[in-house]
């Protein structure tokens, strides 16, 4: 392309004449600047001076419009014709880069959606260059580690001087096995930020090698999963709670077959040993202090019962009122039920007698034990309770019901159990409401081992 020093078009060769879609009569009726995109026209005009002040100028790049009204894109070299130091003539060589400008452009906005969708999803993504050492991150990279975007992209070493890893040395580990295996790793681990937040970070990354098996790059992801790890913490800390409270209400092996969704639990056992507990004269005590008082009265004299139960392996069944309900010998059946009750019932009358002297209270307790069948298990859909039913269970309300305030009643069957290891004073025959004439005995104390031995 030739044009005169005022911009009029003087040659164009065949080739450019059909690209721009004029004719040779219409080609010499035109000035370039005709044919400039307006949005390139002041450059072009510097550009223009320039070359016709004799300036040597690199390649040019202008968008032209052609006779239909298309843009396409030219590169190339311009260069003045002096004669006698006069300016005559420009001459130019340019190339039709259209389908390259065209490609730049959708990868500029291939790039531009990428970032957008990697800051919507909270995607960072990296590429680590395993010869230059270098790595180049995405915008979102930077927010996830709390960086700065830089200039130019950060090394290697750089990267772990910004920020700190905590599980660095597993971290490192596995990026480098990556590495020398041409394997994709995924890892979480967590990182510092220059704040001082920690961070849980989710790694991902995959290797990209030559022909020769060779990695040359590492294409990776990370994902902020704080929040996430966060969440599973708290719901990990709410199961256990709940779990916990579960456990505090029932057996651990009958919630576990709750947590199963059977709908009814019930067990058949052959020999255990039930005791009730009740304080003596407790709506005198109701009539004389205040609910709340009350209450806590209560709380504090059956929480020291519950540790008892707790030390002796028992298993509390409930409290009704001022009645406190224990059994041994399920739901794990163990054969020594009888005298971990017996223990238990003597350390429940001291317990009471050092929280009498710690608050200046006069209580009593009746207790009444008996030993044999029950049926136990889980009932309802509502307010779960692990309950006892049987012969067993009712005979052993009537010995606390009819015994003697301060004293420990048992039934002849759990007599049989403990005398080789009991003390015991006989009460003799006595009418039990419901069950007619029995004799029971009261439990006394522990025989010493060597009073066991002897019998």
């Amino acid at each position: 392309m030739i044009q005169s020093v005022d911009g009029r078009i003087l040659y164009v060769n065949s080739a450019w004449r059909e690209r721009l879609g004029y004719s040779e009569e219409e080609v010499a009726k035109l000035n370039l600047f005709d044919i400039i995109h307006p949005d390139c026209k002041e450059k072009v005009s510097a550009r223009w001076k320039q070359v016709m002040s004799g300036e040597k100028v690199g390649q040019l790049k202008a968008e032209l419009i052609t006779k239909q009204g298309n843009k396409i894109w030219v590169e190339g070299n311009a260069n003045c014709k002096f004669v006698e130091g006069i300016a005559v003539a420009n001459r130019g060589i340019f190339r039709d880069i259209t389908k390259r400008m065209q490609a730049e452009e959708a990868l500029r906005q291939s790039e531009a959606n990428l970032a957008e969708a990697q800051k919507i999803a909270h995607v960072g993504s990296w590429i680590f260059d395993v010869v230059t050492k270098t790595m180049s991150w995405s915008d979102e990279m930077f927010r996830i580690y709390g960086m700065y975007p830089r200039l130019s992209a950060p090394t290697y070493a750089e990267q772990l001087q910004h920020v700190h890893y905590q599980d660095r040395k597993k971290w490192e580990k596995k990026f480098n096995k990556a590495i020398a295996d041409g394997e994709a790793y995924e890892l979480d681990f967590r990182i510092v930020r220059p704040d001082g937040s920690i961070r849980h970070i989710n790694g991902r990354g995959e290797c990209i090698c030559n022909e020769a098996g060779v990695v040359q790059r590492i294409l990776g992801t990370a994902i902020d999963i704080t929040e996430r790890k966060q969440m599973n913490a708290a719901l990990r800390y709410q199961k256990l709670q709940t779990e916990r409270l579960l456990h505090n209400i029932l057996p651990a092996r009958i919630a576990e077959r709750l947590k199963k969704a059977q709908s009814a639990i019930a067990e058949s056992f052959n020999d255990v040993t039930v005791m009730f507990a009740d304080i003596v004269g407790f709506t005198e005590i109701s009539a004389r202090i205040s609910p709340t008082e009350l209450v806590e009265l209560l709380n504090l004299i059956f929480s020291k019962f519950d540790r008892l139960s707790e030390l002796h392996g028992l298993e509390k069944i409930k409290t009704i009122g001022d009645a406190y309900m224990v059994v041994g010998g399920l739901p794990v059946p163990h054969s020594d039920h009888a005298e971990a009750i017996a223990k238990m019932a003597l350390d429940m009358q001291e317990g009471l007698s050092e929280f009498n002297a710690e608050n200046d209270e006069a209580l009593q307790i009746r207790i009444g034990i008996n030993s044999g069948p029950v049926v136990a298990g889980v009932i309802g859909t509502k307010k779960f309770i692990y309950d006892l039913w049987g012969d067993t269970v009712n005979t052993a309300s009537r010995m606390e019901s009819h015994g003697i305030p301060g004293t420990i009643q048992v039934t002849a069957s759990t007599y049989e159990l403990l005398r080789d290891k009991y003390q015991f004073t006989a009460r003799g025959p006595i009418n039990i409401k419901g069950k007619g004439e029995m004799t029971t005995y009261l439990l006394t104390g522990q025989l010493s081992e060597a009073v066991q031995s002897d019998r």
